[in-house]
């Protein structure tokens, strides 16, 4: 089995990406909107495909972290908004840690 950094690194959601954290201070709350979107649309993708790698069914992840199955497809479609806890929940369960996960591609956010 692939560990998160294996399979993030490889195979990147958006065709590039580094894995430090990009730290951004925007004052306009449209651009903060449409940051924060990037990073939903990020945990989803990279969790979605952290989970697959692994195996793992929307049912048993929900199993496991206790989070339901219809919150997880929402996050997986960047439809929800989930809490820190969430993230780390889920991270758990793919062996990630939650910052890999939210991992933006270059150029995005910056």
């Amino acid at each position: 089995m692939k560990s998160c950094r294996e399979t993030l690194s490889k195979d990147p959601p958006f065709g590039g990406g580094k894995s430090e954290l990009r730290t951004n201070h925007v004052s306009d709350p449209a651009a903060a909107s449409l940051i924060a979107y990037q990073h939903r649309l990020a945990f989803g993708r990279n969790f979605r495909r952290a989970r697959v790698s692994q195996s793992l069914t929307v049912e048993a992840v929900a199993a496991l972290s206790g989070v339901p199955e219809n919150c997880i497809q929402a996050i997986e479609a960047a439809q929800g908004d989930p809490r820190l806890k969430t993230m780390t929940a889920l991270a758990y369960v793919v062996k990630c840690e939650v910052w890999m996960l939210l991992t933006l591609p270059d150029g995005v956010g910056e």
